[in-house]
């Protein structure tokens, strides 16, 4: 397991295998984005990605539900597309 910290004060990245492909996640102080694709095959390997993956997921969920959020995109606003 990684030291990866969601939304600590100090950026930071890790990347998480599975057994095809990767994704990164990247943190800083505002907030955490996950790129990349990872494909999990029904093996060994693809449970223990899979579980990587999640641990890192609840590590971020876990600091949401730690804190104070932000209401400032509290409200989800649909709004009519342009191009149709």
């Amino acid at each position: 397991m990684s030291n990866f910290i969601p939304f600590a004060r100090i950026a930071q990245e890790t990347t998480l295998n599975g057994s095809q492909g990767s994704v990164t996640i990247a943190s800083s102080d505002e907030q955490v984005s996950i790129s990349g694709d990872m494909a999990f095959l029904r093996d060994c390997k693809g449970l223990a990605s899979a579980k990587q993956l999640r641990d890192h997921l609840d590590r971020i969920i876990d600091e949401l539900n730690s804190g104070s959020l932000s209401d400032q995109d509290a409200e989800i606003v649909e709004k009519d597309n342009p191009f149709t």
